[in-house]
């Protein structure tokens, strides 16, 4: 048995191949998400930043309770912007318990490249319904992982490189049913 939550039909015909079925019974269900509401932001240059500003509220008005929210960056350096844009902005009100350890931080980064103990720490906590994790800046190396059926917010910075990394990405929302986004900023 072969599953995956979001293969094209040449993802499909190459998991097959590579798999050595023949003639496989194929189940394949909707892809259509009546609870994602998506939302396309199109701006200059110079404002994306400030199109995450509603997200900065939200984490000022409710800290540790604002809604699990994924930012996925294409490349290392708009992750780190986006980071240190977010940090720069909140300042203290980054922090669960307004210290400077970055273990009650509220945002955080997944990466390829993040130390494989940074990455499983995470990864605990996130799934964790009451994770100080709120905000996770990240790669695509995060959408091929671990489902968290309570995100309420993907962001996408900039269009994906791909349909399917944009569906895989978007996907993150919303996965418990309840009502989430999934929202495109873009120059």
């Amino acid at each position: 048995m072969a599953l995956t939550g979001t293969a094209d039909k040449s993802t499909q015909t190459s998991i097959i191949k590579s798999l050595g079925m023949v003639n496989p019974e194929k189940i394949v269900m909707s892809l259509e998400r009546k609870n994602l509401r998506i939302t396309v932001v199109k701006c200059k240059k110079a404002e994306m930043f400030s199109k995450l500003d509603w997200l900065v509220e939200m984490v000022r008005q409710k800290g540790i309770n604002t809604p699990k929210t994924m930012i996925f960056c294409n490349m290392m350096s708009d992750m780190a912007n986006v980071a240190n844009y977010l940090l720069f902005k909140l300042g203290c009100e980054a922090y669960n318990f307004k210290t400077a350890d970055m273990k009650d931080c509220l945002i955080d980064i997944f990466h390829s490249m993040t130390w494989t103990e940074s990455k499983d720490k995470f990864l605990a906590s996130f799934k964790q319904a009451e994770s100080v994790k709120r905000i996770v800046v990240a790669s695509t190396a995060l959408s091929m992982r671990v489902n968290f059926p309570d995100v309420k917010y993907v962001v996408n910075w900039g269009p994906t490189r791909t349909l399917l990394d944009y569906h895989q990405e978007a996907g993150r929302a919303g996965s418990d049913g309840s009502p989430a986004h999934s929202i495109i900023i873009y120059h």
